[in-house]
């Protein structure tokens, strides 16, 4: 359950991305086509940016159905105690406080492994970790982020690599058609991009 959620995310994702930018290219030739006086033309472009606008928000629904799904399916008291080990092991006050985006307002902040739980068997003590197959819930594995941050991991879209000039991990941006989308829950306005 938990890899076909990413993978169906990924691919609301993917879609999402191509929907964004005909959205637009589709104001951008509104704008174009506004000084032409062509109201046949116009009209079309607005009729077309408005199921753009539409297909945009059924794709998001969509997504947030999946991750609901995947919070629920997650849900129970070993998570909540991995989730207690990350807030003591990182000094984490707030349940609501991403370690990428910092605090935030929105209660969609989950704990994740970077090493995932279903491939502990070839968690070896590698130069990564440094961990075993028996520590997959050590807190070094974790981290608290937000939903989408976790998903776009999980999806391949961001990958969690050693920070080599200080000591921890950064974030980087697999997929680079990902840099200007906004992270939905983000209250700053951050995008992928800014935190690659």
């Amino acid at each position: 359950f938990f890899q076909s959620t990413a993978n169906t995310t990924f691919d609301i994702n993917t879609e999402l991305v191509a929907v964004r930018q005909k959205i637009e290219a589709t104001k951008r030739g509104i704008v174009a086509t506004d000084g032409a006086k062509d109201e046949a033309t116009l009209q079309r472009l607005v009729s077309a940016l408005s199921q753009l606008q539409d297909k945009e928000n059924l794709l998001i629904k969509q997504e947030n159905l999946l991750v609901e799904q995947h919070l629920k399916q997650a849900a129970g008291p070993v998570l909540e105690r991995f989730t207690r080990l990350l807030m003591d092991y990182y000094s984490i006050r707030n349940k609501k406080d991403c370690m990428v985006l910092g605090e935030r307002s929105s209660s969609k902040v989950i704990s994740c492994h970077i090493w995932p739980y279903s491939k502990r068997a070839q968690l070896t003590n590698g130069p990564l970790l440094n961990l075993t197959s028996t520590d997959i819930d050590n807190p070094r594995n974790g981290l608290r982020l937000a939903k989408e941050i976790e998903l776009a991991f999980d999806s391949k879209i961001l990958t969690i690599v050693p920070n080599v000039d200080a000591d921890g991990l950064k974030i980087f941006l697999l997929n680079k058609s990902y840099s200007s989308i906004v992270i939905p829950s983000s209250y700053k306005r951050v995008t992928f991009g800014d935190i690659h």
